[in-house]
């Protein structure tokens, strides 16, 4: 059985504890300066908050025939989602909404086989009027797709308001791209 020398075991009492510090010294850090959120890089402070990953979403408009439509953020830039959600950043949102331009955009009901129960049919009009064409599906006629002049997308999160007693949500971020797909 090896020893361990007294010089090895107290080095060993010191280290750990060092590194905990550095992690969460930097944890702090960038949640304060890059908005990282308290839930991730470490989690110190993550019970104390309500700014976490899920108190923070995505909202994303098309720019059709000079207005906004509203639609959901494409299962296509999930990481990106993530990403933006954990630790938002002017280049990471500049990178979603270029990514979400690059998609091709047709109408909701394209390629349905127009066989739908009434409350199917509710559900789609409930939704928004767009979605991404997927590969694997016929390719849409230059009539099917959706003319999008720009992609604006914003950050909102959520956080505990004192005074009021309340969450209340905020627009953190703002991100969009001129001369998307059309």
């Amino acid at each position: 059985m090896a020893m361990i020398e007294p010089r090895q075991f107290s080095a060993a009492r010191i280290v750990a504890p060092t590194l905990l510090i550095a992690v969460a010294c930097v944890q702090i850090v960038l949640a304060h300066t890059r908005q990282l959120t308290p839930w991730k890089g470490g989690g110190f402070g993550m019970f104390s908050t309500a700014d976490g990953p899920s108190a923070r979403w995505l909202r994303c408009y098309l720019i059709v025939n000079g207005r906004p439509v509203s639609v959901s953020v494409p299962d296509e830039v999930d990481t990106e989602r993530l990403r933006v959600r954990s630790m938002p950043s002017p280049k990471r949102m500049n990178e979603i909404s270029a990514g979400i331009a690059a998609l091709t955009w047709v109408r909701r009901d394209f390629n349905s086989k127009g066989e739908e129960d009434e409350c199917t049919r509710a559900r789609r009009n409930a939704r928004t009027p767009y979605r991404v064409w997927r590969r694997g599906e016929p390719r849409p006629k230059p009539a099917d797709l959706i003319p999008v002049a720009g992609v604006h997308v914003e950050l909102w999160r959520m956080r505990f308001d004192l005074a009021s007693r309340r969450l209340v949500s905020w627009r953190a971020m703002t991100a969009s791209v001129k001369g998307a797909r059309s």
